[in-house]
């Protein structure tokens, strides 16, 4: 897949995403965001959106007929999701700023998992919503329990 295409994609799933959670007050306050687990691995997050209490959410947004959660994603979702790893980059600078945190020395920061509200999956096929690929990425967010708190989808 071309780079220009994959961007649109991105592009497309975080217009989707955003307009899904902003049905509950929540503000994109960050997108295309780097992150690394305590254990090492190393993510992008498509979208941070900040609630109306406050707490941040992860919006991941996965388009296609046959997208799914990368390697590490799967593994470093979880971590992101009880605040265990650091925030770093350009695109970082806009979550510290909004939620008035301070780099360290090496340019990184960490959230608390009580700071965190959750990882939003947003599954968004062309052929047709909801397939059994797209519905198993849900049920592995659901079971792990990384839907927003109080959220039903």
């Amino acid at each position: 897949m071309s780079g220009r295409r994959l961007a649109g994609m991105t592009a497309q799933g975080l217009a989707y995403i955003s307009q899904e959670v902003g049905q509950h007050g929540y503000e994109l306050i960050a997108s295309e965001v780097s992150f690394e687990t305590q254990s090492g691995i190393k993510i992008r997050i498509d979208g941070v959106y900040m609630g109306p209490d406050g707490h941040v959410m992860f919006g991941e947004a996965k388009v296609g007929d046959y997208a799914d959660l990368t390697k590490n994603q799967k593994v470093g979702l979880p971590e992101l999701q009880l605040g265990k790893g650091t925030f770093y980059g350009e695109n970082a600078a806009e979550i510290a700023k909004a939620l008035r945190v301070q780099f360290d020395a090496n340019g990184r920061f960490t959230l608390k998992a009580e700071q965190i509200q959750g990882v939003y999956i947003g599954t968004y096929e062309r052929a047709k919503p909801q397939t059994s690929r797209m519905q198993n990425i849900n049920d592995f967010i659901r079971a792990r329990g990384f839907w927003p708190r109080g959220g039903d989808n």
